[in-house]
This record gives structure tokens, C-alpha cells and sequence, in this order.
């Protein structure tokens, strides 16, 4: 997926009926930014192994899974009204702006403009050093209609140079594809500011917790979703409305403020789930703070399949006072102490009362 010439990716004609995918990698980040070609080696892969289930990746790999079409400069009229808020807006504020227009685009694409790589793929396993983009994750979400497991190790990399590829495969299509260009001055304003000019390109960004939640929210098929090496946020997880209803939601109501959470996609389907989630500890009040706590567990215990839990990273407590009796009270139609088989990775702050009383729910 390096390789030069025209000839380089020949191989993968050979292979139609491939399957399973392992990508090995011990190159650096940094000779990858000059080398790779994400977007023709996932055009390739579509057009010669369109069976392919299953991906598998260790080490620092650029790999795409979806064709982002890069706007060209004549659609692009919503940008060119940002152009004014560079000098007014810190950078972090405009680049999260640009980020969240994105994402909303992703949510509303129904016609399923942007095309997957692999269709049909069911199984994704990505090892250390991967660099999956916050738009690939959102739309497998979307539009993996056959993925049923997802396993993420750690964080993605952090080095630039993977988040600055810039694929000069997709750059020349795109330019082909354009017919009607804006003048030279939109064109230039543009380009006056690097944030904006990278929203053109439709760069991959890092992943975060909301863009994993966004996930969950919509991808309905999946068995098993393990997330290792970092957390879920409760400022990302709960959110909140003035009043009214949460339809049907799992909440709590804070004052005059209705939190909630919302479902996610997988309920009927999750038999195994690895995930970190971090209670915000800025409430001093105590009957708040468990509210957060007892909202989370009530939420945990919807998925009407969930066999195995493990809590890696987690500082949820399994108290009564703390809520825990809603992960087996089935709310939202699961019966977790009929299906749950194993809690592990119990973080070791859960005193020997907290456990004792996880046993006695569980019993």
C-alpha cells in the first residue's frame, strides 16, 4: 500500500475470493506521510477482493474505509462564510466548527453518496498505532450493515503526519470531476487559512469519544464492541434537555434539567462489551453524583443479550446508593441476571461492601 507505480498494487487481481485481511506494519508514521496512497489502495481493494469480511491491523497503518469525495471549490459557498471568524475565533473554537458541520453532513447523506471500501465487511480489529478517522468510524456506523465486531486497542496515533495525508490519488479525481470553479478571490480566500482548506480536502480527524457514541447510536448489528486504552466521558454520554420528555430514554431529572442518554443501536444485539466510562467527579453535591452513576448502570442494562461486561478504565461504583440495581432490573427489556455470564476487570478502588452487593444483585 506504498508501493510506486503503476504496477504496485497489481497483486491484489490475483486474490478475488480474499476474505481476511492482516496488515502488519513496523515503518514509521513519518516515511508513511510521503508513501501512502489510502484512497487508491482502498479502490483497489473494492474492485478486486469484494468479498473481503474481515481487517486486522498492527502497527502504523493508513487505511481508509470510505471514499470521502473532496469538495471542490465551487460547493464549498458555506466555508467561504467561515472565512470572516478566522480572525475572531481562536483555532481550536473553528476547527471544532468545521468538524461538527462534517459530522452532520455524514448524519443526513441518504442517498449514501459517500461509498464504503469493503461493503461487506463484518470484523475490525484495529491494534496499536492505528489511525482511524472520526468520519470512517461514523459512517461504518451508518452503513456497515454486516459488521459485527469492533475491537479498537488504545488511541490513535497522534503524529501528523498521518492526519496530514492528503491523498494525491483523490486530489487528482477530484479535480477531473470538477466542471465549474469559483474565481480566483473565493478560491484565495479559502486557501488563506489552513482549518478551512482541510475541511475542503475532507482530512480524517483523530477519534474521540463523541464520535464513538455517534457509533453506537447507529450501528445495529453488532455482537461484540471492545474499546481498550482509553475512556467514555459522562459530559459525552449523559445528555440534557430543559424539561419535557426524553422519549422514552433513560434519564434522571437534575432541577429543571431532564439527562438522559441515548439508545443505542446494538440493544438486541450486544452479546460482549469493553468499554471505559468515566464519571465526571465536579459535582459536589453527593445525591447528583449519584444520579450520573445510577443513570449509566440503568443504561447498561438495556442490552437484552449482553453475556460478558468488562469495565477497563472505569470509575463507575457498584453500590445500591450508586444505582447499581438498574443494570439488572432490564428497564429497557434486557435481563442482564439471565444473560450475563462474567463482569470483568473490576477496577480495584470497588470496595469489598461495593462487590458483596454486586453479588447479591447478581444472585
Amino acid at each position: 500500500m506504498c508501493q510506486e507505480g503503476p504496477d504496485a498494487l497489481s497483486f491484489l487481481e490475483r486474490l478475488g475470493n480474499l476474505k481476511r485481511l492482516q496488515i502488519r506494519s513496523t515503518v514509521s508514521y513519518m516515511n508513511l506521510y510521503y508513501k501512502s496512497r489510502p484512497w487508491i489502495f482502498g479502490q483497489t481493494l473494492r474492485r478486486c477482493c469484494p468479498n473481503l469480511e474481515s481487517i486486522d491491523t498492527w502497527g502504523p497503518v493508513v487505511l481508509w474505509f470510505f471514499d470521502l469525495p473532496i469538495l471542490p471549490p465551487n460547493k464549498v459557498s458555506h466555508l467561504l462564510a467561515l472565512v470572516p471568524d478566522i480572525l475572531l475565533s481562536p483555532l481550536s473554537d473553528l476547527t471544532k466548527r468545521l468538524q461538527d458541520q462534517e459530522v452532520g453532513e455524514l448524519l443526513q447523506d441518504d442517498d449514501k453518496s459517500v461509498r464504503s471500501f469493503f461493503p461487506k465487511l463484518k470484523h475490525l480489529v484495529l491494534g496499536h498505532d492505528h489511525s482511524l478517522g472520526a468520519q470512517d468510524l461514523i459512517l461504518l456506523g451508518l452503513q456497515a450493515r454486516f459488521l459485527t465486531h469492533i475491537d479498537i486497542y488504545q488511541r490513535p496515533v497522534e503524529h501528523k503526519y498521518v492526519w496530514d495525508t492528503y491523498d494525491r490519488d483523490a486530489a487528482a479525481a477530484a479535480e477531473d470531476k470538477s466542471t465549474t470553479m469559483t474565481t480566483t478571490e473565493q478560491i484565495d480566500a479559502i486557501r488563506s487559512n489552513a482549518v478551512v482548506e482541510n475541511r475542503r480536502p475532507r482530512k480524517r480527524w483523530q477519534v474521540g469519544s463523541g464520535e464513538i457514541l455517534v457509533f453506537l447510536q447507529h450501528c445495529s448489528n453488532l455482537c461484540s464492541f471492545s474499546l481498550t486504552g482509553r475512556y467514555t466521558t459522562s459530559d459525552d454520554l449523559i445528555e440534557g434537555v430543559d424539561g419535557g420528555d426524553s422519549d422514552g430514554r433513560d434519564d434522571e431529572t437534575r432541577g429543571e434539567r431532564r439527562l438522559f442518554i441515548e439508545p443505542w443501536a446494538c440493544e438486541d444485539t450486544l452479546e460482549t462489551l469493553t468499554i471505559g466510562i468515566n464519571i465526571s467527579t465536579k459535582h459536589s453535591n453527593a445525591d447528583k453524583h449519584h444520579q450520573l452513576h445510577a443513570l449509566v448502570w440503568k443504561h447498561l442494562g438495556r442490552f437484552k443479550k449482553l453475556r460478558s461486561l468488562s469495565l477497563k478504565l472505569s470509575n463507575l461504583i457498584p453500590s445500591p446508593i450508586y444505582g447499581v440495581k438498574g443494570l439488572f432490573e432490564g428497564e429497557g427489556g434486557g435481563r442482564l441476571n439471565e444473560t450475563l455470564e462474567e463482569i470483568r476487570s473490576l477496577p480495584s478502588w470497588w470496595k469489598v461492601e461495593d462487590r458483596q452487593a454486586m453479588v447479591l444483585c447478581y444472585s
